[in-house]
């Protein structure tokens, strides 16, 4: 279905990296939606795995890749810990 050519491709990234873009990431958007409809908190970190001007195959190690996943939830963990900290601390115990 995809109509454009891998030169046409490597183009339209150049672009957009000449504009700022690091990532795409389609999926976020419609679970962001989801869960502010439902009403549900919910978090969503973004790891890239390559840089698609260099290709498109992961080269990475298997423990480069645990950490890809390991990190970002290192990281939403000790900011929840710190803001759950940060509520607690505004309240008066009874």
């Amino acid at each position: 279905f995809c109509m454009i050519s891998p030169e046409q491709k490597q183009a339209y990234l150049q672009k957009l990296h000449g504009l700022g873009v690091h990532n795409i990431e389609m999926e976020a958007a419609a679970f962001g939606a989801f869960c502010k409809k439902m009403g549900i908190p919910a978090a969503c970190m973004c790891v890239a795995l390559l840089n698609r001007l260099e290709g498109d195959q992961v080269t990475s190690t298997p423990k480069q890749l645990g950490a890809f996943s390991d990190n970002p939830q290192q990281l939403l963990i000790q900011y929840i810990a710190s803001t759950r900290k940060q509520q607690g601390a505004g309240q008066k115990v009874a």
